[in-house]
C-alpha cells in the first residue's frame, strides 16, 4: 500500500513539474503576452513601450523610432542624442544624459531618475534623460 501511495504521490509531483516547466517555456518565448521590463523600459504589448527608471546604452539603441507612453500618453520618439553631462547618482552609479525628441508638449516629474529637463519647440518636445552605465 506504502509503495502505491509513494509512486502515485511522484507522479503527482513529476506532473506538477513538467506544468510548470510548460508555464515557464510559453511566459519566455511568448514575449506579447509576457511583461517584459528592461531597466527603463517596460513592454506590454508588441507596439506599447512606457518608460521608467533608469535606462541602459541597449534601451537606448532599441527605443529610437518607436511610440512610447508617458502618463498614459503616446509619444513619437523621433530622436535620441547622448550628452557630455555626467552625473554621480545616490547609489554610486554613473548616469549620462540623454536627450529624447517627442512629437508631443508634456509635464512630467524632474529629477535624476527621469526627466530632468524638457525642452520645448512648436512641434517637438525634447526630454532629458539619465541613463546609467
Amino acid at each position: 500500500m506504502n509503495l502505491s501511495i509513494s509512486k502515485g504521490l511522484f507522479i503527482l509531483v513529476c506532473l506538477w513539474g513538467m506544468i510548470a516547466f510548460i508555464i515557464i517555456v510559453i511566459a519566455f518565448f511568448y514575449p506579447y503576452h509576457m511583461t517584459r521590463t528592461f531597466m527603463g523600459i517596460m513592454v506590454l504589448d508588441s507596439d506599447k513601450y512606457y518608460l521608467k527608471g533608469y535606462l541602459r546604452v541597449e534601451d537606448i539603441n532599441f527605443l529610437k523610432g518607436k511610440n512610447i507612453w508617458i502618463e498614459e500618453q503616446e509619444y513619437d520618439i523621433l530622436n535620441i542624442l547622448l550628452t557630455d553631462e555626467v552625473v554621480i547618482g545616490e547609489d554610486g552609479a554613473v548616469y549620462q544624459a540623454i536627450m529624447i525628441e517627442c512629437n508631443w508638449n508634456f509635464k512630467i516629474k524632474a529629477n535624476y531618475k527621469s526627466v530632468i529637463a524638457i525642452y520645448r519647440t512648436e512641434k517637438t518636445t525634447w526630454m532629458q534623460r539619465y541613463f546609467k552605465w
